[in-house]
Formats: structure tokens, sequence, C-alpha cells
């Protein structure tokens, strides 16, 4: 509305600048000597002007609500990529199988102690510590600290001197793997 009054405000300007020779017609439009000024082409003017800036204004408002919704988009799509990166950062565990090599040794000497680790794609274990049990009890050095031994290239092996309980017919050895970033903590029991 404030448009139209501006293109009226206009038209009557351009009327009352009219020299005095010049006549207006019934049809309001202005005569002077050899032109002829239509007053409705000015006002048609007028209005395609004003109609040319509110759809310059149409349109950048429209790109503006576009920008916001392309902000949004660019926002959920960083979070996706986020998340993508914390699923590729996660590892999925695999199961481990633990295999205790037969032991051969005599009550009172060193003896080797030996465990062989794969996981379930068949991949040899490379790394963590495997302590062993023997009937439930975990294996310690003369202080009283735990035997871990670390694994490498899917072997653990530790040396140890064992006493008269490892003659006995029950006598159960147990490896427990700690596990890693790829593999699952695991505990197997063999019987000796």
């Amino acid at each position: 509305m404030l448009v139209l009054s501006f293109v009226l405000l206009a038209t009557i300007s351009c009327v009352s600048a009219v020299s005095d020779d010049s006549q207006l017609s019934d049809d309001s439009s202005i005569i002077n000597d050899n032109s002829k000024v239509n007053s409705d082409d000015s006002v048609n003017t007028e209005v395609k002007k004003a109609d040319l800036n509110q759809s310059i204004a149409d349109l950048d408002k429209a790109i503006s609500s576009q920008n916001e919704i392309i902000k949004e988009y660019n926002e959920k799509i960083e979070i996706l990529e986020k998340t993508l990166e914390d699923i590729k950062n996660t590892t999925v565990k695999l199961n481990t199988t633990i295999i205790i090599d037969d032991i051969e040794g005599t009550v009172g000497e060193s003896t080797k102690i030996t465990a062989h680790g794969i996981d379930e794609d068949g991949n040899v274990v490379t790394s963590g510590n495997v302590a062993f049990k023997l009937n439930g009890k975990t294996l310690t050095d003369n202080d009283g600290n735990v035997i871990y031994a670390h694994v490498k290239n899917g072997v653990a092996t530790i040396n140890y001197t064992p006493s008269r309980v490892w003659t006995r017919d029950s006598t159960i050895i147990s490896a427990v793997y700690s596990g890693n970033n790829k593999h699952i903590l695991l505990e197997i029991q063999q019987a000796m």
C-alpha cells in the first residue's frame, strides 16, 4: 500500500509540473505540443518498478531461508560424520582361542609353560598378557607378584618351578588372557 501511495504522489507531481499551455483531456492524458504522455503508462511503470522491488525482496527472503536450511543440514552432516568416525574408531573385539601346550617338567626345576592364542579369524594374537593358574590359584613369583607372560606372535611363555601339587591326578591349569584393543578377555582350563 505504501508503494501505491508513492506512485500516485509521483503521478500528481508530474501533472502539476505541466506548463500552462498544456491541456488535460478527459481520458487523463497530458497533451503537450509535440508529445503525448499517458498517465496510465507512468503509473504502470511505477507499479512495475514496485513489483520488481517486491520480487527482489521476496527472492532475498527466500534465499535467506534456503541458507538457513542449508546451514541446518550442514550441522546435521557434521554430526553424522563425527558419529561415523566414532563408529570407525570403535573396534569390534574378536573372540579368542587359547591353547596351553602340554607341560613337561620335574618338581623343583624350572619348567616352561606356554599358551598359544588365535582369534576367530585365524590370526595369531599379537599383544596382551596371559596369567596362569594352578587349581584356581594364580601363579606368582617368590615375592607374591603375579607372573604375566606377554603375548608375542601368538605365543605367551613363562618359566615356573612346579611344586608337588602338580603331580596330583586332578590338577587343572588355566590360562587367563587379558585381551587387548582387538581381542576379548578369555580364561581357559585344561587338565594336566
